[in-house]
């Protein structure tokens, strides 16, 4: 009975551990439709999962997470917060290896607690890895340079919902919109530097 009673411990404390990162769902089609494959771990590559290049959405759980479109964590870098994403937009098909946020060796960026939706914001940042001045974003602004903020962004942070940025005032020129998640540099959207406007997404 002590044997048994031992090896259900050690079972838990193993379980505690690999739970330790939280989890991410993977869904093969857009609103949690088709194959899914859940991952606990670090996976620099997702062909030992066979879903390299499939998922369209998914469910992210414990604490924010880095999805990358190249193997080894490389190429362009998304981090997408706790949450249900029932389209991975940019990341769809295009998502190679994945891994908590922690496990990449930086500051650890937890999203909310259970139960609590923070208000929808864009907060951007001067640098790269959301380091130097910073704005936070709450409305529609036609022009950043009133907020001192024209042309000067290289990282950002969404949350609460999608905000649509451009290059241009007044919502104008080249425009791309962002989901909620952190973008430690803005370098692969084409608008490193450039954000002249911003405003949120309506859902409808």
């Amino acid at each position: 009975m002590k044997t048994l009673l031992t090896r259900a411990l050690a079972l838990t404390g193993l379980a505690i551990v690999t739970q330790a990162f939280g989890q991410v769902t993977l869904y093969e089609h857009g609103q949690f439709r088709g194959e899914a494959v859940t991952v606990d771990r670090p996976a620099g590559s997702l062909e030992r999962y066979n879903f390299n290049n499939r998922a369209s959405s998914a469910v992210v759980g414990g604490e924010a997470w880095e999805f990358c479109e190249s193997p080894g964590f490389s190429g362009r870098c998304v981090v997408l917060q706790p949450g249900r994403y029932d389209s991975l937009a940019e990341l769809n098909d295009s998502i190679t290896s994945m891994r908590p946020l922690s496990a990449r060796g930086g500051p650890v960026t937890r999203g909310p607690e259970p139960g609590h939706r923070p208000p929808p914001g864009l907060t951007l940042y001067e640098q790269r890895n959301f380091r130097g001045a910073s704005v936070l974003v709450e409305r529609p602004r036609r022009r950043l340079e009133r907020a001192d903020f024209d042309n000067v962004a290289s990282s950002a942070v969404v949350s609460g919902g999608p905000w649509q940025v451009c290059d241009g005032e007044e919502f104008s020129g080249r425009c791309v919109v962002l989901r909620p998640g952190e973008y430690p540099t803005l370098q692969e959207t084409g608008l490193n530097n450039r954000i002249s406007s911003a405003r949120p997404v309506n859902r409808r």
